[in-house]
């Protein structure tokens, strides 16, 4: 019986897909919040003729997706294609970005804005006001999808209710969309985004990203999945990391010397215990150094004390994707395709060698490619 697993090939622009292509060995493929994700397969040679895989692999024009039964694990446009002409049987690796590889490629610039124009005039800049920082990320997108030559088959999330919060992208600054989309996510109570690749149809002739918009997270967080240890859920990995800790946080922004516009959080509470305190740790950040606005850069040094005002612990799990105990036998564990990114799940732990016995909650940032076809590797993320 075939494997219910399938590669192909869509156009990016579209969304049409084009072909199916053979593979060897396993994907590599990754997605997570907040970030571009990828796949990388092995095709072999021969597979397909050498002018189609020529014309397949061309960067960007093409995107190329790894799926399981209707769900799909990641699908993004082709970046590199590397041959290696040695001994053994011949393949070759075609690298991909998520979608949101692409507006690494895209400055951020009004849709008025028109080729001859200055870059630096007025009319290339982008104002938002009075909005939710959700409504912000969804109006970037749109933006630079009404430009020519910028559609991409997105479905976009419905606006919010006006709000108070404000954005202004000067075209001057030729940032990309990309750059300023991670930085809305990564301000105090930022939204969390991902494209989501799905099928159009039923027929699974096209597909579609739709633009996931936290507010400001993704997911259910009502624990609807469980892993128990030794059964779907047949490793867990440890990591506690404290070299981004801090306590005190500046962000800079634009100026020099005297004229430097900073911002300050310093929360005393994660030093002032009673007994065992912390030592005060101080970090200075500087990846928004070109703005004049005293509110994002305060928002920045806010987000950035309360995600790292402690060691930051996670776990990476691997689970069977079907669901089973690896012996054909279901398990009370969900199938890969009934997880999304940002979810809560309980786990289960009984016998682990690190992690005392017990039963956790963490959210799935995201998932990526295990040893096998069958297993994935999630991120997992404390909740308290």
């Amino acid at each position: 019986m075939a494997l219910p697993f399938r590669l192909f090939v869509a156009n990016t622009v579209t969304g049409q897909i084009v072909t199916d292509v053979p593979f060897v060995g396993v994907p590599k493929w990754e997605y997570r919040l907040n970030s571009t994700g990828g796949l990388t397969a092995s095709v072999p040679i021969g597979a397909l003729s050498k002018r189609d895989l020529d014309e397949f692999a061309n960067s960007w024009r093409w995107s190329w997706g790894f799926a399981y039964g209707s769900h799909i694990f990641q699908a993004g446009p082709a970046v590199t294609d590397r041959y290696t002409d040695q001994e053994g049987p011949p393949t070759a690796d075609v690298g991909c970005g998520g979608l949101m590889h692409l507006f690494t490629k895209r400055i951020i610039k009004n849709s008025a804005w028109t080729e001859g124009q200055n870059i630096a005039s007025p009319v290339a800049d982008l104002q938002y006001t009075n909005l939710t920082l959700r409504t912000i990320a969804r109006r970037m997108i749109e933006n630079d999808m009404a430009q020519v030559g910028h559609s991409l088959p997105i479905a976009l999330p419905a606006e919010d209710a006006p709000s108070t919060h404000e954005r202004y992208y000067p075209g001057y600054d030729l940032a990309t969309v990309g750059e300023r989309l991670q930085q809305l996510t990564q301000v105090n109570n930022g939204p969390e985004v991902e494209f989501r690749p799905v099928y159009t149809d039923d027929n699974q002739l096209a597909i579609r990203w739709e633009m996931r918009v936290g507010n400001p997270r993704l997911g259910r967080l009502d624990a609807p999945h469980v892993w128990d240890y030794g059964a779907a859920l047949t490793h867990v990995d440890y990591d506690r990391d404290g070299s981004q800790q801090t306590m005190a946080h500046f962000e800079k922004g634009n100026g020099d010397k005297r004229d430097l516009l900073t911002a300050y959080q310093d929360d005393k509470t994660l030093v002032n215990l009673a007994t065992y305190p912390y030592p005060e740790l101080e970090t200075v950040g500087s990846d928004v150094s070109s703005t004049e606005d005293g509110t994002l850069l305060q928002s920045k040094a806010d987000g950035y004390v309360a995600t790292h005002g402690r060691a930051v612990i996670s776990w990476a799990a691997t689970v069977r994707i079907d669901g089973t105990n690896g012996q054909g036998k279901m398990t009370r564990s969900p199938s890969i395709d009934q997880l999304r990114a940002g979810d809560t799940a309980t786990m289960r732990m009984q016998d682990h060698r690190r992690i005392l016995d017990g039963t956790y909650t963490r959210r799935v940032l995201g998932a990526s490619s295990g040893s096998g076809l069958y297993t994935a590797r999630l991120v997992l993320q404390p909740t308290e």
